[in-house]
């Protein structure tokens, strides 16, 4: 088993160095965790690095990889994360091979597995906040950024699989220790850097209001399935974030970042819908919107939101002001008014 694993190894290094040669492009979306591991691998094999949004495939990164002169692109992600990449990028004669999986975990180790090295770095499939330190790490020493479930017991053994022997973890507060003990379990030599919990929570509570932030220019009044979905989903992305900072502010660390977390990944599905992206469970949330706007109507569902969120302090998601000065035109003899 263990031959076999190491030949596979041997193997993907020598297409490597074929498809290193300046004909490679990796294109991935812009979920933060497959473009970490993407970027990680597009720098290791010298390739170029396109980007489309989550759930779509633009046309910008269409033409990027075709101007790149690539004739080999690899698609970081599953159909979901990057959809239509080989029926549409097939057309023009590229050779089209996606490396992905169910979930951000095992698409990480698909990635993983193409470096042929027996070490990797790997965090928290949700750790946004350490992200970076991730990248720095894998860059620095050509290793790939690997994610693991939370509170995955198998964690070790599935990273065992993949051909890893050593595992630098970045730990955070919400990782559970069966997973640092699963990885023990496996046999493999785990090293975890220095980090503060606190610190951790704070960053991640900060980038979870960063993007509820980003969604500000794109809410829309409450009228269909779509908005009030994408409504519901900032409504709670704002709850989570409330509570993030409450359990900080009591020193419950494990607590502050599940919620930051949590509200981050609303505010991301709430910016997807408002920009005309559905990948994945998305459509779903919306098909149960329309249903309840069948069943109580906009303003019985704008009041649901209303009265869930008001506990937290959380109002209804406002559209906003049009600056209606921008839009007048200016006509010799009459004047703005």
């Amino acid at each position: 088993m263990r031959r076999g694993v190491i030949l596979a190894l041997v193997l993907l290094a020598l297409c490597e160095a074929v498809y290193a040669q300046g004909s490679v492009a990796i294109l991935v979306s812009d979920n933060p965790a497959d473009h970490a591991a993407a970027t990680v691998w597009a720098e290791k094999i010298g390739a170029s690095l396109v980007v489309t949004p989550w759930g779509s495939l633009s046309a910008d990164a269409v033409g990027e990889v075709l101007s790149s002169g690539a004739d080999i692109v690899y698609v970081v992600g599953g159909a979901v994360a990057v959809p239509e990449a080989e029926a549409e990028l097939g057309r023009y004669g590229l050779s089209v091979i996606r490396v992905g999986g169910a979930d951000r975990m095992e698409t990480s180790l698909e990635v993983g597995k193409r470096f042929s090295v027996r070490r990797a770095v790997a965090l928290d499939g949700y750790d946004r906040a350490g992200l970076e330190d991730a990248v720095t790490i894998g860059r620095a020493e050509g290793i790939p950024v690997v994610f693991v479930g939370r509170a995955d017991t198998l964690a070790g053994e599935k990273l065992k699989g993949a051909g890893f022997d050593e595992v630098t973890l970045i730990s955070n507060p919400a990782l559970d220790e069966a997973v640092k003990g699963s990885i023990a379990d496996a046999g493999l030599s785990l090293t975890e850097p220095s980090r503060s919990m606190a610190k951790a929570a704070q960053d991640m509570i900060g980038l979870a209001e960063e993007r509820i932030n980003g969604t500000a220019g794109l809410v829309r009044t409450v009228k269909d399935g779509p908005s009030l979905a994408a409504a519901g989903l900032l409504v709670d992305s704002k709850i989570m974030l409330a509570r993030a900072k409450e359990a900080l502010d009591g020193g419950n660390y494990r607590d502050a970042f599940v919620y930051a977390a949590a509200s981050d990944e609303y505010a991301l599905y709430a910016m997807s819908i408002y920009e005309g992206r559905y990948p994945g469970r998305i459509v779903d949330m919306v098909a149960e919107a329309n249903e309840e706007l069948s069943a109580l109507g906009v303003e019985g569902a704008k009041d649901r939101l209303r009265e869930k969120g008001a506990p937290y302090g959380v109002g209804l998601p406002v559209p906003p002001a049009i600056d209606l000065e921008s839009y007048m035109v200016d006509v010799p003899g009459y004047t703005k008014s």
